[in-house]
């Protein structure tokens, strides 16, 4: 191999190099003008579901569904045994202990439930409510409902 032929060979390589550089760039999603948005804040107190919700002071509305089939006598985030014959509920964001008033916007039936675990696994929701608790608002057919949550005492206020 003769000398001449090393440079060009470096510059055979540099050439595809950028070329495969400028495809990568050109096949991106984001463009230089482009940058994604900042992600918000978010205060869990204010924040139950983050697709769906409005805040009204301590009031919220969010989609609510039900749970309990299989976590019938198991310990629930607070240590309290799950009974679905209860009316309890599992949030993400509101403090374990609390009472919470659940309306169901569709009917306008409402029921007290404590907050006693943790959930919904699904982010799309922001509240579960026990079997005795959906049945009582008419949540059990439909599974999913929007909800207005009040809420009536925080444990962590005396």
């Amino acid at each position: 191999m003769t000398p001449a032929k090393d440079p060009l060979r470096f510059l055979n390589a540099f050439a595809l190099f950028g070329l495969i550089a400028l495809c990568g760039l050109g096949c991106s999603n984001i463009s230089s003008s482009q940058h994604p948005a900042p992600a918000p804040a978010v205060y869990p107190a204010a924040r139950m579901d983050n697709t769906r919700h409005r805040r009204l002071g301590a009031t919220h509305i969010v989609t609510s569904s039900w749970y309990g089939p299989g976590y019938q006598g198991k310990r629930t985030a607070s240590g309290d045994v799950f009974d679905s014959n209860r009316f309890t509920a599992a949030s993400r964001t509101l403090p374990l202990g609390s009472i919470v008033k659940v309306t169901n916007l569709q009917n306008g039936r409402s029921v007290r439930v404590k907050v006693n675990d943790r959930g919904p696994r699904s982010r799309r929701r922001g509240l579960d409510l026990s079997p005795a608790a959906a049945q009582k608002i008419g949540l059990s057919r439909t599974g999913l409902a929007p909800v207005k949550v009040t809420l009536v005492t925080d444990p962590n206020i005396e």
